[in-house]
């Protein structure tokens, strides 16, 4: 296998140490025309920009500085660095879906200073002016991701700092670097402004444009910005987010814009703030006009954007009758209008922080009001739902538990049945699609690996990895919710081991260690051996039907070996429960056999 396929090795060591390998060839003269760094070799190289390691990202950014340093003296453009670096995008951005601009800036980035060929506004603000869509949100996206950085918040990708090997953070920036950057978002800032309206007016009506444009807003000096241009782009973006119907996802994208036009402290917020006040009575017009499922899912959609940022006191009670009224097959529609009644309740409780004279009386209805009909439209998921399904239904259960977790939230023991119900079968039907996503990756892998092999199916397997990890992030947000409910004392006890018993269910180590330590506290704050729980948790583990299948079966023998690992001799001052539960099983097993399997591994 040649250096180039090293590059992109599983193992991290052998691909930072080829990645060192090709710098080290690249500062060398007379070698471009050499089989190993040839330009098809190179492109191939700086796929590792879009690897899910960090390490991996920086390394070859590195990577990318020496070649473009090398490159650079021979191009005879105005500048040749950035130009070069454009070029490279381009390439890339053909293998991604939006957002290979960002992983290119955060791994030539790395952990210093400013690259400067990042801090010429010029020729990203001419790629800004493209007539063409594709490249104009490269440009956009660009511009984001550096301004990004400016503001010192690197890009959340990869695996965590502490997992990476030689990642090193180092300290806070100086204070030269600090006014380095702050003249280069102001510099961004006044050239962008007025090719942002010009980009608006270009495509009207275009869902990617928003989108990037916003994410340049959200991160610009819009105090840079001049008046007549602030007030264009102020008026043409609430245009176009009026007009232009997105998902939920994409509207919430637009937070942190609107975010930076009406609350950020600059002498334009006043226009920001009329203009989101008339988006927002043009959005509440709309959802009283909305006459089919998708039109409404549209509106709400904006209106979970519009109550992320405003507080609507007085429309609760249209919050609530929509509530009422959800048909059963919009689960984007569900948790878009369970969201608006959730950042209600948030606004109400933050207003009582601020102003200790403010009421909460009516909290606890809106409250019951939210769970009772939110959480069986949690449970209304099936083993065919897809992806986007689950992923509201998801939300949808998290937002109730964290609504549960409030001292004044009447739950009831009713409520915790359905929302471990709701965890159970969200658990199962993910798990499905987590088997399916570590199939494709093993191939995809294999293909990588090949002599075939393309910076397609390199990205492939980076693509496949990143949906599982959002998979994981997603299993974990409902498995932590609802472990919050106990620990927090919201939930009895008793309720728990149906919840432990689901144990093995959980895909990813993230998961499986959010119950472990749940059935730990409930153990400890229980002063016993913890026997009860065991006992309890796999009498649910059986269930009270005669179902004998090698699911259930395996399940149960999973969660028994999963208990009777937590015991150990001698240190373990619970390790008397292990006498119990043998006890326990051989005398249950008179009335059901199954629960043989899971004192197996006591």
């Amino acid at each position: 296998m040649c250096i180039r396929d090293r590059c992109n090795d599983i193992d991290t060591k052998c691909a930072y140490v080829a990645v060192k390998v090709c710098m080290l060839l690249v500062k060398f003269d007379g070698i471009e025309g050499s089989e190993t760094l040839s330009h098809e070799s190179l492109d191939r190289v700086f796929c590792g920009l879009l690897d899910d390691r960090s390490i991996i990202r920086t390394t070859t950014g590195t990577l990318l500085k020496v070649f473009i340093n090398s490159k650079a003296a021979e191009m005879e453009a105005d500048h040749p660095k950035a130009t070069l670096l454009i070029a490279l995008v381009h390439s890339l951005a053909t293998l991604t879906d939006g957002f290979a601009e960002e992983l290119v800036v955060d791994a030539l980035w790395g952990t210093g200073a400013a690259p400067p060929m990042l801090l010429e506004p010029a020729p990203f603000v001419e790629l800004c002016k493209s007539t063409d869509l594709p490249n104009t949100l490269i440009g956009l996206r660009l511009v984001a991701a550096v301004l990004r950085r400016l503001g010192d918040s690197p890009a959340v990708v990869g695996t965590a700092p502490k997992d990476d090997l030689f990642m090193t953070t180092k300290g806070g920036i100086d204070d030269d670097e600090k006014k380095l950057r702050a003249r280069a978002v102001e510099q961004f800032s006044k050239d962008m402004a007025p090719v942002l309206v010009s980009i608006l007016q270009r495509f009207p009506q275009t869902e990617a444009a928003i989108l990037a444009i916003s994410d340049v807003i959200a991160c610009a000096e819009v105090g840079a910005f001049t008046k007549p241009n602030a007030t264009k782009l102020i008026t043409a973006f609430e245009a176009q987010c009026k007009t232009t119907d997105m998902g939920l996802d994409q509207n919430l994208q637009l937070v942190g814009a609107w975010r930076s036009l009406a609350f950020s402290a600059h002498q334009h917020s006043s226009l920001g703030e009329e203009a989101l006040q008339s988006f927002l009575k043009s959005t509440l017009s709309r959802i009283v006009e909305a006459k089919t499922p998708i039109k409404a899912a549209a509106q709400w959609s904006q209106m979970a954007c519009l109550t992320s940022l405003v507080s609507l006191p007085d429309k609760w009670k249209v919050m609530a009758g929509a509530l009422g009224k959800l048909p059963a097959d919009a689960a984007e529609l569900q948790w878009a209008v369970v969201l608006c009644c959730f950042n209600s309740v948030v606004w109400a409780l933050s207003s009582a922080a601020a102003s200790p004279d403010a009421s909460l009386s009516d909290l606890p209805d809106r409250i019951n009001t939210i769970i009772s009909t939110a959480l069986p439209l949690a449970l209304s998921s099936t083993a065919d739902s897809p992806p986007s399904t689950l992923k509201a239904h998801a939300n949808i259960l998290v937002a109730c538990c964290d609504l549960m977790c409030l001292p004044m939230a009447p739950i009831t023991d009713n409520h915790v049945g359905q929302a471990i119900l709701s965890v159970k079968a969200l658990l199962q039907f993910m798990a499905a699609g987590v088997h399916g996503l570590q199939e494709t990756a093993k191939e995809t892998l294999r293909v990588a690996l090949s002599s075939a092999a393309t910076e397609q199916s390199w990205y492939n397997h980076s693509s496949i990895k990143a949906a599982s990890a959002a998979s994981e992030a997603l299993q974990g947000k409902v498995v932590a919710s609802i472990c919050r409910t106990f620990l927090l004392n919201r939930a009895s006890p008793d309720m728990a081991p149906p919840l432990i018993a689901l144990w093995p269910s959980t895909s990813f180590k993230s998961s499986s260690d959010n119950i472990k330590q749940l059935f730990h506290a409930l153990r400890e704050r229980s002063g016993s051996d913890g026997l009860a729980i065991e006992k309890n948790a796999m009498l649910s583990a059986i269930g009270d039907s005669d179902d004998l299948s090698p699911e259930t079966m395996s399940s149960v023998y999973a969660l028994g070996a999963k208990l009777a690992s937590l015991h150990f001799t001698v240190t373990d001052k619970h390790y008397t429960a292990c006498k119990g539960m043998v006890e326990f099983c051989i005398q249950h097993s008179t009335h059901d056999e199954r629960i043989l399997h899971g004192g197996v591994s006591y």
